[in-house]
């Protein structure tokens, strides 16, 4: 759930909760958003924050700008986002904790997009090209690199 609200000088801000459940695994996050609308821009920020990750809080955020043309099927897109996540790991010989450690393991995204209509006006299509940075939770410090690339096409009805 989130809870929406218009402010003055084009802005709108939001604050929720999130309830992620995967099989065996459940988590809630924190969330919000600031957004701003100037001339032809669209600018937000949202942060996700966990407060209960295994070994402490995750954060993460991101940020959205773009730049709209003749209307709202028609603009160019950049999203940033960067966050770190804790992993506890635990070396243990015989049912013997030997050691553990703490790591905050960090991870970064950019994408470009672009949407966009036919000269008809019909069904918007986008395409975006991302880039991801994560850290190796068995190899800290390291880190390994994925591409990303996707077309949409929207039916309007």
């Amino acid at each position: 759930g989130e809870a929406h609200m218009s402010l003055p000088k084009s802005l709108e801000a939001s604050l929720g909760v999130r309830y992620l459940q995967f099989d065996e695994n459940k988590t809630t996050l924190l969330t919000g958003s600031v957004t701003w609308y100037t001339g032809n821009y669209y600018l937000s920020y949202r942060p996700y924050v966990n407060p209960g990750a295994s070994g402490g809080s995750s954060f993460s955020n991101t940020f959205a700008v773009r730049r709209y043309f003749k209307d709202k099927d028609n603009y160019l897109s950049f999203d940033f986002g960067f966050g770190f996540s804790p992993e506890l790991t635990q070396l243990t010989e015989e049912n013997v904790l030997l050691s553990e450690t703490l790591l905050y393991l960090e991870s970064q995204s950019v994408s470009f997009g672009y949407n966009f209509t036919s000269k008809k006006h019909e069904s918007p299509i986008g395409i975006t090209l991302g880039f991801n940075r994560q850290e190796l939770v068995f190899d800290p410090g390291n880190f390994y690199f994925s591409v990303t690339g996707r077309i949409n096409y929207a039916i309007k009805l």
